[in-house]
């Protein structure tokens, strides 16, 4: 098969008791996610059983044994299905697999209205056809997070928690909208605490997930909920997302501002000509100077976007263009000799209005791959940022965020009020503003302190 093409394998996912649940794993490029196969209580299987079904997988030996033949037949089908639905896809796409894969199943690109996961997924394949990739990941994680906690009840959690709708015919599987109670998020939340985060590693163990990823995949499940509500799926006096019912936790805000002897030794460090390790320091340093930019708005930046003639850089932050599409609203960084020198450095030759100033992105590449190309590019980054720190003796995190949090910090402490630098980071209002703004260190407050009493 071309290498370009997706491929299906088989693999496992870690539950209780040591024993495993068969997964297919779908691998396109770089990806390679996993997926349940659809049926009411997965496939569980001990560790040996697995082993014995890979190799009359791979070799279809006469000698398997009748256990190991009649589990093969039950998982064929949805191996043959996934491949069928590969070959019809032109270009691929992880969410159109989705949709067709699960269309008969809870997860589905239409559901019936009374379907949690179903409506988690149209909205990933909404959020994906239209170019919006975090938001789809996350629309498609929360469902996926969803699903592996209700594989993970037991028959008497699954009866309290998710009990049989009254009416005939009903699907009894099914996670319904009136299940989503403050007693299920918060059994849900605390599922997530401890096997919330899927092992990277094939093999491994679920881990304990953040309280951070908790908020991102509820505030996904909140979105939907109120939807179902405005479409009269669900009664808005069952509505459980609040401070009498659940209440979605909210992840520590780290903070991450760098003292200005730090950043004037990230400016002033000393790489070596064309490399890595140089391009990393000099798109740092473009953040911070251009107003906390973030990497997606630097690799989006067109020659168009810069004026040398007015020494600035004007852009239009990529994560709030949909959100004020009616009042975009527009940053306007200076434009040093630094970010010059920076620019001239790693930018493109081809100087044309709407080219990219740097060789990152194409307009041949869809959203996605620019999404993995962006992701890689911070990964990068970071990396060798964490790398110039330890050279400076820096023993902090530099990673391309304290560049924003930095800027933010730094605004404040030269005298600008938080309107200012709300309007300098490009946000929408001032309680992320707020989240970005570094309280003074420590030392810091002792002067003011003591300048005041003495």
């Amino acid at each position: 098969m071309n290498p370009t093409e997706a491929t299906v394998k088989l693999t496992y996912d870690k539950v209780k008791d040591g024993m495993v649940s068969i997964k297919l794993r779908v691998c396109y490029q770089t990806e390679r996610p996993r997926y349940h196969l659809p049926v009411k209580e997965g496939v569980i299987v001990s560790p040996d059983t697995y082993k014995r079904l890979i190799a009359y997988h791979q070799t279809r030996s006469g000698r398997t044994a009748e256990d190991i033949r009649s589990l093969y037949a039950q998982i064929l089908p949805f191996i043959e299905r996934a491949e069928k639905i590969i070959e019809s896809l032109t270009p691929f796409s992880f969410a159109r697999f989705e949709s067709l894969f699960y269309a008969q199943n809870a997860i589905s690109e239409k559901p019936e209205a009374n379907d949690v996961l179903g409506a988690l997924m149209a909205s990933h394949a909404q959020m994906d056809k239209e170019g919006r990739i975090g938001n789809a990941d996350a629309y498609r994680s929360a469902a996926q997070s969803l699903k592996r906690f209700v594989d993970s009840l037991s028959n008497a959690e699954r009866a309290e928690l998710m009990p049989t709708p009254a009416k005939k015919n009903a699907a009894t599987n099914l996670l319904r909208f009136d299940h989503i109670t403050p007693a299920f998020l918060h059994q849900y939340e605390a599922w997530m605490l401890r096997y919330g985060s899927v092992a990277r590693k094939e093999g491994n163990a679920p881990t304990p997930a953040s309280l951070t990823t908790v908020g991102i995949y509820l505030r996904q499940l909140r979105t939907v909920f109120n939807n179902a509500i405005d479409d009269k799926v669900i009664e808005k006096s069952v509505y459980p997302f609040s401070r009498k019912g659940y209440v979605i936790p909210t992840g520590r805000n780290v903070k991450k501002a760098l003292r200005k002897n730090v950043i004037r030794d990230i400016m002033a460090y000393e790489c070596e000509p064309a490399t890595l390790e140089e391009r990393s320091r000099d798109l740092w340093v473009l953040s911070y100077l251009s107003n906390g930019m973030n990497l997606t708005d630097i690799c989006n930046l067109r020659w168009s976007n810069i004026s040398f003639a007015d020494q600035t850089i004007t852009f239009v932050r990529k994560k709030t263009s949909r959100t004020q599409r009616g009042n975009p609203i527009t940053v306007v960084a200076s434009l040093f000799d630094e970010t010059k020198a920076i620019i001239e450095r790693w930018g493109n030759r081809d100087r044309l209005a709407g080219s990219y100033v740097f060789p990152f992105l194409n307009d041949q590449m869809d959203p996605r791959r620019k999404k993995r190309t962006i992701s890689q590019l911070v990964k990068t980054t970071n990396k060798y940022m964490k790398l110039i720190a330890k050279e400076l003796g820096v023993e902090v995190e530099i990673k391309t965020y304290e560049a924003r949090h930095s800027f933010a910090s730094a605004m404040l402490k030269a005298g600008a009020d938080l309107v200012y630098i709300k309007d300098k980071l490009g946000q929408s209002s001032l309680k992320s503003t707020e989240s970005y703004v570094v309280s003074l260190h420590d030392e810091d407050e002792q002067t003011m302190l003591r300048n005041s009493l003495l």
